[in-house]
């Protein structure tokens, strides 16, 4: 059975590697971010987007947090919007599940 502490600990972690990521995305241009990468997601920014949603998907379902705005997978990559809209409400969730 997984512990509490252990759950904290792993929330702790998430938060502190996804402030790692925004400050490296921080440092790119929004062309940067925004430009294929060939990941599954496309860009470094819907990539974020799309894990953005997910982990919100999540806390509305396990916590009652709000439901995010988009409603499908290929949707999920619009969620927060512009940059700083995006980070913020990354650091947002974060700080609520940690």
């Amino acid at each position: 059975m997984i512990a509490p502490a252990y759950v904290r600990l792993m929330a702790a972690y998430a938060g502190w590697q996804n402030g790692a990521h925004l400050g490296a995305a921080d440092r790119l241009d929004d062309a940067a971010r925004r430009a294929p990468r060939g990941a599954f997601f496309g860009s470094i920014h819907a990539t974020m987007a799309h894990l953005l949603w997910a982990d919100s998907i999540w806390m509305h379902r396990l916590a009652g947090l709000p439901r995010p705005q988009a409603r499908t997978i290929a949707a999920s990559v619009d969620e927060g919007g512009d940059w700083p809209a995006l980070s913020d409400a990354r650091r947002a969730l974060d700080g609520a599940i940690g």
